[in-house]
């Protein structure tokens, strides 16, 4: 939980940069390249909270959808990292 929530942190930061850029109708290019280092990392994270959740069983015949949210969560993170690498190509 401690790590999900430096994470979140990490990444409101980020958000809160972008949008005062946006805001000063400042270029998003510098934040791109450090966008899709976080977003890497963050996709490392959740591969092995995946991991970690797929090892756990729950008692009582509950379904566990937890996994199933991460996996979600790491095909979203994989689009956003794709579209940065173009937006970075762009720019070039």
């Amino acid at each position: 939980m401690k790590e999900m929530l430096q994470w979140e942190r990490q990444i409101r930061r980020l958000y809160n940069e972008i949008g005062k850029a946006f805001r000063a109708s400042r270029s998003p290019e510098p934040f791109i390249s450090i966008s899709i280092n976080i977003m890497k990392h963050w996709g490392g994270f959740l591969q092995r909270l995946l991991a970690d959740l797929t090892r756990c069983t729950i008692p009582g015949r509950q379904m566990n959808v937890w996994p199933r949210i991460v996996d979600h969560m790491i095909r979203e993170n994989n689009y956003f990292i794709e579209v940065l690498e173009i937006l970075q190509k762009m720019r070039c």
